[in-house]
């Protein structure tokens, strides 16, 4: 697509665009009541078993012989061996109720920079589940989106994994004047939907374009760096990704305002985030 988004955001249409994420590593965030989110796959925990919790019904009549006492102790063994394991499992345990997958939407275009086309998966589906709101105690309607991107020779090179709730969904919808609600429809032609008001041609996109300074997350870079232990400097990557002409690609995430930005720099050897225009403007 021969469109950007990060410039025509500037206007009116813009919002926080701060979601969470990690690629291709998924990070956790632990909520009250056992109640736990990667990015934007949900998960929770149910009520597992108490490690070594035993009742004991004390009886006048209770006959103190050594099996008795033999099985009691085997008992409270087996509370504190696998107690823990069936926490553990609880606490892994997805509630999400699967409504439907749409079928996968692939793309090529030359993401790393190295002159040949890489693949690109749109994958979705359509959920029944909890928020990570602990005060919210019923199940909603969620669309999960993961995005991938690999090279031709099967290298993984991005993954962004978001959930939006149907309603911010809607909201999408509207804001950009899309039509009745239609996720197939949104799905099939993922990197092909026009607007109708509210900024640039394309909802979401990927093209070649001149990065500019401003626009690159230098702190992001620079846990990046920490975080992989790479031998090189900010400066470095900065300077490579305002040189020259860079394929970025560019969507929204949980809510319309929500407009995720990425490019690959070799540098790096990672991808990198960068600001849109209401970030820019903060």
């Amino acid at each position: 697509m021969g469109c950007s988004l990060r410039r025509p955001f500037a206007g009116p249409w813009c919002g926080s665009g701060n979601g969470s994420l990690n690629f291709p590593e998924m990070s956790f965030i632990k909520a009250k009541n056992g109640v736990r989110r990667t990015l934007s796959i949900i998960f929770l925990s149910t009520k597992g078993t108490r490690r070594g919790q035993v009742l004991l019904e004390r009886r006048t009549n209770m006959p103190k012989e050594k099996n008795g006492y033999l099985f009691f102790w085997v008992f409270v063994l087996i509370g504190f061996i696998f107690g823990p394991v069936a926490q553990a499992k609880s606490l892994t345990a997805s509630t999400e109720e699967v409504l439907f997958v749409y079928p996968v939407q692939n793309y090529k275009f030359d993401f790393e920079g190295t002159g040949k086309s890489d693949n690109c998966s749109i994958i979705c589906k359509k959920v029944k589940d909890f928020s990570s709101d602990p005060a919210v105690k019923e199940k909603k309607i969620w669309y999960q989106f993961r995005i991938k991107i690999s090279s031709g020779a099967g290298k993984s090179l991005f993954e962004d994994l978001y959930s939006t709730e149907e309603n911010d969904f809607k909201q999408t919808f509207e804001r950009f004047g899309l039509g009745p609600f239609d996720p197939g429809k949104y799905l099939r032609n993922y990197f092909n939907i026009l607007k109708r008001y509210g900024g640039s041609d394309y909802v979401n996109g990927f093209a070649k374009s001149k990065i500019d300074k401003n626009e690159i997350d230098k702190d992001g870079i620079l846990e990046d760096i920490k975080k992989r232990k790479i031998n090189t400097t900010v400066e470095k990557v900065v300077e490579e990704l305002s040189m020259g002409n860079h394929m970025t690609v560019e969507y929204v995430g949980e809510w319309a305002e929500d407009v995720r930005i990425f490019v690959y720099s070799r540098e790096l050897k990672w991808p990198v985030r960068l600001l849109n225009a209401y970030e820019m403007n903060e």
